[in-house]
């Protein structure tokens, strides 16, 4: 199965190596794409012009806030899963409450990515199982 996963706003703090987990585990199941974008901005650029099969961005993330991006979402592209990579557990809540379909917290691994999004992920490739 090919995925194809945008992330946002992943390039600074403690999800910096998140699309990198992501794109092993993709190899290890058949391959996949990760793209990243440093903003919602350029989120929303990426998702109307490419259809992707979910998105993970950073609810820290900036210029536009991950409250602002949800919202710029257009409908007609929302059918996949929404996770928001969060620094505190209490923003999680507030992610689901402004859209988002999940949240992972820190420190991200391969078995929480997979947890949080199995229909996207599962299941860890076994020669990456052990290194997560």
């Amino acid at each position: 199965m090919y995925t194809r996963i945008l992330t946002v706003g992943m390039f600074l703090g403690h999800f910096r190596p998140v699309p990198n987990i992501i794109k092993q585990i993709l190899s290890g199941n058949g391959g996949g794409e990760v793209v990243e974008v440093e903003d919602g901005f350029a989120a929303l650029k990426r998702l109307s012009e490419t259809p992707f099969d979910g998105v993970l961005f950073a609810w820290d993330m900036e210029p536009m806030t991950a409250q602002r991006f949800l919202c710029e979402l257009p409908p007609q592209i929302r059918p996949f899963p929404l996770i928001a990579a969060v620094v505190r557990p209490e923003e999680g809540a507030k992610a689901i409450a402004s859209g988002a379909t999940t949240w992972i917290g820190r420190p991200a691994s391969a078995h929480s990515l997979v947890q949080k999004m199995p229909a996207l992920l599962a299941p860890i490739p076994e020669a990456y199982q052990h290194a997560a």
